[in-house]
């Protein structure tokens, strides 16, 4: 990232990472004391190198890196803890963890574009339902709609959803 990148773009991208950079360096610890340790040494590695950064690559990925890397240098002083893996289990277990991120981000990106094509109607009842957490029993008489009928329409939606994310996915490897 150059003196003219935006700083304020940069910050966003750590903060929007905050929750699967946790569970990444949790998911290698097994420690919510450590994990909280070196999320935050990875946080201002991720400052102190922003400006190697590139724009347009996968955010993401480098910053599980540099996560990665805080991991290890936290287990090598915490090398006389037997609860600890081996760097070898880190590195094997961070490209799996790594992978797992991207696709989910993959998965997201594809759920966006599908729920763009439902119908206002469609994205209204699961906002209601699961965005609000509104019981079918409550939607349904809210609606004036039969709660069994109201179930059948949820489950097409979901199907129709679980089809087309699966098509983007295949459709944008």
């Amino acid at each position: 990232m150059s003196e003219s990148q935006d700083i304020p773009q940069f910050v966003q991208q750590v903060i929007d990472i905050q929750p699967r950079l946790y569970g990444f360096v949790l998911a290698l610890l097994m420690d919510r004391n450590a994990a909280d340790d070196v999320v935050q040494e990875t946080n201002a590695v991720l400052w102190a190198k922003r400006e190697q950064f590139e724009p347009g690559t996968n955010f993401v990925a480098w910053a599980f890196r540099i996560a990665r890397y805080q991991v290890m240098a936290h287990q090598k002083s915490a090398r006389g803890d037997r609860h600890v893996f081996n760097a070898e289990m880190v590195n094997d277990l961070s490209g799996v963890l790594a992978d797992e991120a991207e696709r989910a981000d993959d998965t997201r990106a594809a759920l966006r574009r599908c729920m763009d094509k439902l119908s206002d109607e469609q994205r209204e009842l699961l906002d209601s339902r699961y965005g609000r957490d509104e019981k079918v029993a409550d939607l349904a008489g809210r609606i004036n709609r039969p709660a069994g009928a109201l179930y059948q329409s949820l489950f097409r939606i979901r199907a129709a959803l679980l089809d087309c994310i699966n098509y983007e996915l295949a459709a944008n490897p």
